[in-house]
């Protein structure tokens, strides 16, 4: 495959993340058109193929899995459904882009992993953070040792949900739901920038007070041999707020509203506050969209311009995952 195709992306699922992470950016990227989606209603999916221009809508799943046209596949299904669709997609030889998490669980990722390796197709779990140059810069400065070692990490990930939890996969813990699930990949892919998570003791803790017995907050924790530690709060109950916090011996950096880039091509600014000059720094980063960097890096992927992130950070993630989910939730029910 050249670098000058077009490729036509199939998309499972219209939920509101279709417009943030395929159409938008889309609009902008001459290289990826959206062809064609499916829902598990048809008159969804028709619908939202008329109103974001999709090429077409398909009464199934299978049916876009299937279409010869499509070159890869979006899945924006519930967290449960991920993995199931992900290995029929590799099954029909097309690349896989799936919503984070991969999964709830590591259960299937092998042979997911196994079913694209046999078909030669690429898997990426789309954790959209991770394409922004903010990130890159925050690990040079850790790598430098500018500011001496770092100490602590906190993040903080809540938003309160403008939608009923009640009615939505968010809400049900059989589908992933919770804000733990939700918001702590983000976290844990940061962490797992700077270091590997193999070697950090967890915790974790929630009252586990949502409809039908889900996490609306949620606090967990890394610790490091060499003593950083890594601290995170998640919420569907507390106001908008997304940072991280690095605590260097020397001086504290913060990088708030780490969703900005989301909607469109903002800057991600990060302060430095020197401790003992006691001066602060606003460093900015160019303007960037996080979407539209991910369908780029991947559409490089799939075209062989550039290598694919490595699916076992996926499978790091979600093991450790599933490890401080079960650890708070044993706490609580007292096993």
């Amino acid at each position: 495959m050249t670098a000058d195709k077009k490729l036509k992306v199939g998309i499972l699922g219209c939920a509101k993340i279709v417009e943030f992470a395929i159409i938008n950016p889309s609009k902008n990227i001459v290289k990826i058109e959206p062809y064609a989606i499916a829902s598990r209603n048809f008159e969804k999916a028709r619908l939202f193929s008329e109103k974001y221009g999709v090429t077409k809508a398909m009464p199934s799943y299978q049916d876009v899995i299937t279409d010869p046209n499509v070159d890869f596949i979006y899945i924006a299904l519930p967290n449960d459904s991920h993995v199931e669709w992900a290995i029929k997609a590799a099954q029909a030889q097309k690349h896989i882009l799936v919503e984070k998490p991969l999964s709830t669980d590591i259960d299937g990722i092998y042979d997911l992993t196994a079913m694209c390796e046999k078909n030669k197709v690429f898997l990426l779990e789309a954790l959209m953070v991770q394409h922004h140059p903010w990130q890159q810069e925050i690990k040079k400065i850790v790598e430098s040792n500018a500011f001496g070692a770092l100490k602590e990490i906190q993040t903080v990930l809540t938003f309160i949900p403008k939608y009923d939890l009640s009615q939505n996969y968010r809400g049900d813990p059989k589908k992933g739901g919770g804000s733990f699930y939700d918001l702590s990949p983000y976290w844990l892919q940061f962490i797992q920038s700077l270091r590997r998570l193999q070697d950090a003791r967890f915790d974790g803790n929630s009252r586990f007070n949502g409809p039908r017995g889900i996490d609306l907050s949620f606090t967990a924790s890394l610790q490091f041999p060499d003593g950083l530690m890594c601290r995170l709060e998640t919420s569907f109950e507390k106001p908008y707020r997304a940072s991280h916090t690095l605590y260097f011996e020397e001086a504290t950096l913060t990088v708030n509203d780490i969703f900005r880039a989301n909607t469109g091509r903002f800057k991600i600014s990060y302060t430095i506050e020197h401790l003992q000059l006691k001066t602060a720094e606003k460093i900015f980063c160019p303007p960037s969209n996080y979407y539209e960097n991910q369908l780029l890096f991947f559409f490089d992927v799939i075209v062989g311009a550039r290598p694919n992130i490595p699916v076992d950070r996926s499978i790091e993630r979600i093991g450790l995952m599933k490890d401080i989910y079960t650890k708070a939730f044993e706490k609580v029910n007292g096993y």
